[in-house]
């Protein structure tokens, strides 16, 4: 019984200290860990240091609007911003709908000079 016991106990410990594989995305990530999440992303672009990857059409099963881009800015090689846009499917409409990420990542930088609510930073 006492040996059965501690085999028991060691398959637990054994069990608990094993190392999983996230699921979901954090800041801090590199782009390989979330390349292993999200899979092979379908634009990316390289500017002043920074490196965008961007999703197009991804589920997001809680959202009333199911169809998402996801956009992952990483610095340094770690993951610095993610950020989600609704669109319809591409597939749903002839109009272009979103810019390609050389786009979206020189306005995202443009944006990181512009001036902020100090009011925003008192709090």
């Amino acid at each position: 019984m006492r040996t059965l016991f501690a085999l028991l106990i060691g398959i637990l410990l054994i069990g608990c200290t094993m190392e999983k594989s996230p699921s979901v995305v954090m800041t801090g990530m590199t782009s390989n860990q979330v390349m292993q999440i999200e899979g092979t992303p379908d634009e990316q672009t390289r500017q002043d240091g920074y490196q965008l990857m961007v999703y197009h059409d991804k589920q997001q099963p809680e959202a009333t609007v199911k169809i998402t881009d996801r956009w992952f800015i990483f610095k340094n090689g770690y993951l610095l911003e993610y950020s989600t846009q609704y669109l319809n499917s591409s597939n749903a409409t002839n109009t272009p709908l979103r810019l390609t990420a050389k786009q979206i990542l020189s306005q995202w930088i443009d944006s990181q000079s512009l001036p902020t609510n100090p009011s925003a930073h008192m709090n």
